[in-house]
């Protein structure tokens, strides 16, 4: 079956029947897609840019750099890099706390680390829907 679990074995005599089939969702379009397709709101992306701006300035932690903040129509994306894991989360950590964005974006959702050839990167979307 594609896209899913095809299960066609046979149960065993007296066993339970076969578990059911699983079907994969359709494919998600991934944070970056979808923040590609989000038209841009010249107000919204402003007024949040300027805020999220303030907001991260008041964020150091050593060893990561904020590469970048980009506003759309409902959310803003956030990009750091980092030398290791570690304090890309004590980062994330921080962006979490009241000095951060706790308590003005509504959600954020974090991506997951990649590295290129400077060290270690991220992107990190706020949402305000």
């Amino acid at each position: 079956m594609p896209g899913g679990i095809d299960v066609d074995q046979e149960p065993v005599p007296g066993s339970a029947a076969p578990p059911p089939v699983i079907v994969d969702a359709a494919p998600h379009p991934s944070l970056a897609d979808d923040f590609a397709a989000e038209p841009i709101d010249p107000s919204f992306a402003s007024s949040h840019k300027r805020e999220v701006d303030q907001r991260l300035a008041q964020i150091t932690v050593e060893g990561v750099t904020l590469d970048g903040v980009e506003c759309r129509a409902h959310q803003c994306r956030i990009s750091i890099s980092g030398a290791d894991e570690s304090v890309i989360g004590k980062y994330i950590a921080r962006l979490e706390d009241d000095g951060g964005l706790y308590g003005y974006a509504q959600m954020i959702v974090l991506e997951g680390i990649t590295e290129n050839a400077t060290g270690k990167h991220m992107h990190i979307y706020a949402r305000f829907e």
